[in-house]
């Protein structure tokens, strides 16, 4: 998976981890993160806009 930038952030990472962790699949987790980009210092931060944004899908 590539960001952005072209590069995957061990955040990234840990965030498509914890996303699928929950039962959402793999292509979802990484639309969310792709989606969510940029919001959120702290990877708690970077689930709860993954996860709202997954939420108004």
């Amino acid at each position: 998976m590539a960001t952005s930038g072209g590069t995957v952030t061990s955040d990234d990472a840990a965030l498509v981890e914890a996303i699928t962790g929950l039962g959402y699949s793999l292509a979802e987790a990484r639309r969310a993160v792709k989606e969510t980009s940029g919001q959120g210092e702290s990877l708690s931060d970077k689930i709860k806009f993954a996860l709202k944004y997954l939420g108004r899908q």
